[in-house]
């Protein structure tokens, strides 16, 4: 194999970029610290494999250092080099390797920038890669196996990220050229930032098992490559029944500095946290919360009809969202939104309000009371976008991201748009202007996303999330000739919102904020706990036929019926499960929060998820707002004494999910395979063979195969059939080359685990 020199040694970044020429800038930046491993070490760092949550907050943290990745214009005839400078194998704090991919086939790049692998969200067979180093101990040859190991949240001291877990078995070049086991790997990978965490040590002889960590480090901060979250069309306006989620209202005068475990006194400070924790919003701090119920439906005739004076007719674009609530008093304050979708095909996208029927059955007159707003412009009236799409993918899907904005446009001009309970002078009509106590009022709805990152809420539930902050503001009047205004409004809406999930909480001003983000208090929260998949799910058992799960549901479980799991031979990320407890329910024993599934075939690796599951009083409006048991109210019904008369079964997010640019949270996903080890599928290639001071010496491709944890040497007198191959020459483990004597001519290498051995090529076994 062609090698170079050692281009670069112990020294500082500097002088290695001066010694490799040609810089193409780095394309990726982050601060890092080493593990103190005097310290006892989490489970969840020394053994990570069967799990989707792994919780590093409590390590030890040592040394600091930046690990820097760039590429590097090659004139040695390598297709791919790369630059990597890091602490290089515990040999010391300053260093920069070359890292060259001696196939061109990209590899280098997806080892050292994983977040740009495409395939990296799915399990694949067959995944190696080939690199060789250029570092302080000279050029090393590397075969790496790598396989997706798991998927889930990590939890850093320097807090939460959405990870890919991947395996990794390193073999590394001996003084005669053969590869030979040298360590095991575990990495976290964010997709959107890359590289987070990563644990090794010397690797067993099967390749199984560490036999101890020897270093291990985690991330403390990006400072280049990390991606922007997206935010699809397609993700905010999803299909009717979709999920229901439930959330807790504090009520007014809410103080913005006790939301989150970050005590931000503003809402442009909690904004600019840029990571939140809105745990602390349990039944245990505060008693009396309301609940909220929310779920997207069919808009029908009689539920168009009921917004009365808006004037507007149902149709297929059009969506309506309930959100119902009861008080302490059993009082029902129900808000229901109908919205049209526009564009998102061939051109941006749009989400639109058509209308909203605010504080339903509440009372109260003005604004601040039960009040419907009318903004169909089909009557006339200007079009008000909720959501903007106006950025395009390379698929032509439509998406929005940090930074954009949106508003309606002309600004209202004395329209007609509100009708209230008032007995007298029950429209209202509003124009841009100037108000003594909120200053200019542009007479819009107005959108922007103005911040990203992982939120957690009351569950302990943790997603990425986009922040956008949307704000109507207008002077209102009591006449049509708006001469004398009545009342000034901002009305500021945070929405935090997990793509395929819509929003997972909703933070609402007063109607007179005076700006956008310097208020102290909220009116309205809607702060999510359900109905979401498991925070975690375990391996705890394997048998010949059998596999044993547990998971977290999470810290709120009131609203959970049940739960359902999923399995195959196939990721979820790569097909719809086949299996599942509702279809195949002998296959599945429950236990609370643990089941075990069997039927299954021994030596076969199965891919498992579980889902929570709510059994929901079917919603639906009736005609006048009338409750009959013909037309129930969504439960909890405001409706005492009518049953319901429908249920549908209302399940959390399951796989596949549209995975778009690594943005859509993934429910969690373990792996495991009955009788703990499986079955190698692939042959084993490259087989060489040559003289070797009068013995034979016998080479091959090492195995991509995640089953394989040795080789067999098998050889026969003849190569007519399989059955001549009887005679096993050696068991080799995991090295790639095995020097030896025999009275055979001919050969073969198979892959082998304790499940059993791997193909034959033509002989088809």
């Amino acid at each position: 194999m062609h090698r170079t020199s050692v281009l670069a040694a112990l020294g500082m970044s500097v002088l290695a970029a001066s010694l490799l020429g040609a810089d193409e800038g780095p394309a990726h930046v982050a601060d890092w610290a080493q593990v103190d491993l005097t310290r006892p070490l989490p489970a969840d760092l020394a053994t990570p494999q069967g799990k989707t949550r792994w919780d590093l907050s409590g390590v030890t943290l040592g040394s600091r250092w930046t690990r820097i990745v760039r590429a590097e214009a090659s004139s040695t005839g390598f297709a791919a080099r790369w630059v990597e400078e890091r602490p290089h194998r515990g040999l010391g704090p300053a260093i920069a390797a070359v890292v060259a991919d001696p196939t061109g086939r990209g590899q280098v790049e997806s080892w050292l920038l994983p977040e740009r692998d495409p395939d990296l969200w799915r399990p694949t067979i067959g995944r190696a890669i080939e690199v060789e180093t250029l570092g302080p101990r000279g050029p090393e040859r590397e075969w790496i196996r790598v396989e997706r190991a798991g998927l889930g949240w990590l939890i850093l001291p320097s807090g939460p990220r959405e990870v890919v877990l991947q395996r990794a078995l390193v073999l590394r070049a001996d003084a005669e050229g053969q590869l030979q086991p040298a360590e095991l790997m575990h990495r976290w990978v964010d997709p959107r930032a890359g590289l987070v965490a990563e644990v090794r040590g010397p690797v067993t002889p099967d390749g199984r098992d560490r036999t101890h960590v020897e270093s291990a480090a985690v991330v403390e901060r990006i400072e280049q490559a990390a991606l922007n979250l997206k935010l699809y069309v397609d993700s905010i306006d999803r299909p009717v029944r979709a999920g229901i989620r439930f959330g807790w209202d504090r009520g007014a005068a809410t103080p913005i500095s006790s939301l989150t475990t970050g005590g931000h006194s503003t809402m442009a400070q909690l904004v600019a946290a840029g990571t939140w924790n809105f745990s602390v919003n349990n039944l245990v701090n505060y008693p009396n919360m309301e609940q909220v119920s929310s779920l997207m439906v069919d808009l029908a005739a009689d539920q168009a009809s009921a917004f009365g004076q808006c004037g507007f007719t149902a149709s297929p674009a059009r969506k309506l969202g309930r959100e119902d609530r009861l008080d302490a008093s059993s009082v029902p304050d129900d808000t229901l939104t109908v919205t049209e979708r526009q564009g998102g095909v061939t051109s941006a996208g749009k989400i639109l309000l058509v209308a909203s029927h605010r504080h339903e059955e509440r009372g109260g007159t003005g604004v601040d009371g039960e009040a419907r707003l009318c903004h169909d412009p089909g009557t006339g009236r200007v079009a008000v976008p909720l959501w903007s799409f106006p950025n395009e993918d390379p698929n032509g899907d439509w998406f929005a991201d940090l930074g954009d904005t949106w508003q309606s446009d002309p600004p209202f001009n004395c329209e007609q748009i509100i009708w209230t309970n008032a007995i007298i002078s029950d429209r209202l009509w509003a124009k841009s202007g100037t108000s003594a106590s909120l200053g200019a009022l542009s007479g819009r709805q107005q959108g922007q996303i103005v911040a990203e990152g992982p939120v957690t809420l009351a569950s302990g539930h943790t997603f990425n999330a986009l922040v956008a902050r949307t704000w109507v503001e207008y002077n209102l009047f009591t006449g049509s000739s708006c001469l004398f205004a009545t009342q000034g409004v901002r009305t500021v809406v945070h929405l935090w919102e997990v793509p395929s999930l819509g929003t997972v909480v909703r933070l609402q001003s007063g109607n007179s904020a005076t700006s956008v983000d310097g208020f102290t208090s909220v009116d309205e929260t809607d702060i999510k706990f359900g109905l979401f998949p498991p925070l975690s799910i375990t391996v705890e058992d394997t048998t010949a036929s059998t596999v044993e799960l547990s998971w977290n549901p999470g810290t709120i479980t009131d609203e959970i019926d049940r739960y359902k799991i999923y399995w195959d031979t196939d990721s979820g990320a790569s097909s719809a499960y086949t299996f599942n407890s509702d279809t195949h329910p002998g296959q599945v024993s429950f236990a609370g929060t643990s089941a075990v599934v069997s039927g299954l075939t021994s030596g076969v690796p199965y891919f498992f998820t579980v889902t929570s599951v709510r059994d929901y009083c079917e919603p639906g409006l009736c005609a006048n707002n009338d409750c009959a048991p013909s037309c129930p109210e969504p439960d909890p019904s405001p409706c005492p004494g009518v049953s319901c008369t429908v249920v549908t079964p209302l399940e959390s997010a399951v796989f596949p999910t549209q995975l778009a640019g690594g943005a859509t949270p993934i429910p969690a996903e373990v792996g495991a395979t009955p009788g703990g080890a499986c079955v190698p599928t692939l042959e084993v290639t490259g087989v060489t063979m040559e003289k070797s001071n009068g013995s034979c010496k016998i080479c091959w491709t090492p195995s991509a195969d995640p089953c394989v944890e040795g080789y067999q040497i098998l050889g026969a007198p003849s190569p007519e059939s399989a059955g001549n191959f009887s005679t096993l020459v050696a068991d080799t483990g995991l090295t790639n080359c095995w020097t030896f004597d025999s009275p055979d001519r001919f050969f073969l290498i198979v892959g082998t685990s304790p499940a059993g051995s791997g193909p034959w090529g033509h002989f088809g076994q």
